[in-house]
């Protein structure tokens, strides 16, 4: 839909495009739906107007067909073949896939699951998306139900930034965009209940957009946690969800009265602007890929992450890829290693002089490449490392062909002029090949990555799931001499470190046996090629 410059919505036509073209390859979006409102000619939906159930479509009301659906209490509801869901954040979730017989959906979830609390409806909700659907959003609550939608909106069109109260119980933000190829990316809900006088905040974060088609036709990640009222005390979780909340225009005051101290991830969110350290304030690693930076050098630092696991592959799946070059992609692996641009020189340096003196070692490994090895003394002792390797995990052509609901191969954004620049960096991509274990065949608009161990039957190491694709605009680009970052988009992700719950490994096994690709992830066949969104028309 559009808001005209009195915030009033306008006269919509469908969108017939399956996607949206836009600059830097930021294309992961599935726009395959109808039109979100549809007002009869002339008419507008002005401030004030009444949302009422089952009504016809005329001026100043919605139609509107709410949720009849009823979910038990989240605490002991059985849901995907009697599989419990559990709320306490320490593990995700794949989504529930709808009219495929063939996906087991076992220990999946689906939207309607989240918007229940022992069987109430939250009497406050935001909703946060690229793209939105708000008839469908006012479905899954009640009247009662006050809703803040924030969405994308185009510089270049005649939206414009700003609150909207739509009617008396919706309100849609188009939040700042400084730059011009930036957009609002992440996706975040929080629905506060009220149950017996006491009030719950269920934070969800996730890869999908509030629309039914993303909820129930597309693979998706999905994290939740609920919390309580109470004080948090120096709690960065509750700290950054409110500074993300409110650099998004929504109002937060009512978020201060919960408890976030009993987080069990860490938030990894990316808000627009240029981020630097000052006197007073230290910014430059509280957003993107310098956030996931910090947390993992001080995981490496407190030895919470030991060596075996840095040295594991890192892995990266993800559903849109921009333009991408060798001096990013190494900035984004120093902080997905946890290191700084001096600790990557000096790795650099120590695999040459490995490769330059390998003769002196006997390698008893044949599969081990002699010139990527470094040399780690502790103590007395000399270690050998093989350097640490990092792949995008991104479908063939063949992969989508073979996926049985490749209908959703729109949201899948990788442009042929991009993969056929002379920096673009195709040597680490690899196949996505979809886990048997979960029958799933759908196309997936997760985003993923990761970097693990598995020895006696135990996993260690970290997961991130969240809205961030492989690109500068989401994860951010350092300059000034490494004193400044640069973030276009609006983006929210959590990370899972084994480290943080070392009271229960079954968590984290858990974590790693969702993940919803085979890892390691095969390269292209000679045959193959990665899938392109330009040859979206190839599928019926």
């Amino acid at each position: 839909f559009k808001l005209n410059l009195n915030g009033n919505i306008t006269n919509t036509t469908k969108i017939n495009t399956f996607f949206n073209s836009k600059k830097e390859g930021n294309i992961d979006e599935n726009l395959n739906i109808n039109t979100i409102i549809k007002i009869n000619d002339e008419s507008t939906l002005t401030t004030g107007s009444t949302l009422t159930t089952g009504s016809t479509l005329t001026t100043g009301s919605i139609s509107t067909t709410r949720s009849t659906s009823t979910t038990n209490s989240l605490n002991s509801f059985s849901s995907n073949q009697n599989s419990e869901i559990r709320n306490d954040g320490k593990i995700f979730y794949l989504n529930k896939i709808e009219n495929d017989v063939n996906s087991s959906n076992t220990d999946c979830i689906t939207i309607n699951d989240l918007c229940k609390y022992k069987g109430s409806s939250p009497n406050r909700v935001v909703i946060t998306g690229y793209m939105i659907d708000i008839k469908w959003i006012v479905s899954l609550f009640n009247k009662k139900t006050k809703i803040t939608v924030v969405r994308n909106w185009e510089r270049k069109s005649s939206d414009k930034e700003g609150i909207f109260n739509i009617t008396n119980n919706v309100t849609i933000i188009h939040p700042t965009l400084p730059f011009e190829y930036g957009s609002m990316h992440a996706k975040l809900y929080l629905f506060e209940f009220e149950n017996d006088k006491q009030k719950i905040l269920r934070v969800i974060i996730s890869s999908a957009n509030p629309t039914e088609p993303d909820w129930t036709t597309i693979g998706q990640v999905v994290w939740f946690q609920d919390f309580q009222e109470g004080k948090s005390l120096n709690s960065s979780f509750g700290q950054s969800i409110i500074n993300f909340t409110k650099s998004l225009k929504v109002d937060t005051d009512w978020l201060e009265g919960y408890n976030f101290s009993t987080a069990t991830v860490e938030l990894i969110m990316s808000i627009p602007g240029y981020h630097m350290n000052s006197t007073f304030q230290s910014k430059l690693s509280q957003y993107g890929h310098m956030k996931l930076r910090q947390i993992l050098s001080e995981s490496q630092k407190n030895e919470l992450t030991p060596i075996e696991i840095q040295q594991q592959p890192i892995y990266f799946q993800c559903s849109s890829i921009g333009s991408l070059n060798q001096k990013w992609i190494d900035e984004f692996k120093c902080s997905l290693k946890g290191e700084n641009s001096q600790q990557q020189q000096q790795n650099k340096s120590n695999s040459l002089l490995a490769s330059q003196s390998n003769n002196k070692y006997n390698f008893q490994n044949e599969n081990v490449d002699p010139t990527k090895l470094n040399k780690i003394k502790k103590g007395k002792e000399t270690k050998t490392e093989t350097e640490t390797s990092f792949s995008i995990i991104y479908p063939s052509k063949a992969s989508v062909f073979n996926t049985k609901l490749n209908i959703g191969a729109g949201i899948l954004c990788l442009s042929r002029d991009n993969w056929h620049r002379k920096q673009f960096p195709k040597e680490i991509f690899r196949d996505f090949i979809q886990q048997n274990s979960n029958k799933r065949s759908v196309i997936h608009h997760s985003k993923i990555c990761c970097q693990f161990i598995t020895d006696n039957n135990r996993s260690r190491g970290w997961v991130y799931i969240g809205s961030h694709n492989i690109s500068q605009s989401a994860w951010g680009k350092l300059q000034k001499q490494d004193t400044q970052l640069q973030i276009s988009s609006y983006e929210i992700g959590v990370l899972f470190l084994s480290a943080n719950d070392i009271q229960s490994k079954e968590n984290f096994n858990l974590i790693i046996q969702k993940l919803p690709f085979i890892l390691p992830p095969p390269t292209y066949s000679t045959k193959d090629q990665p899938w392109f969104i330009d040859d979206i028309n190839l599928i019926a």
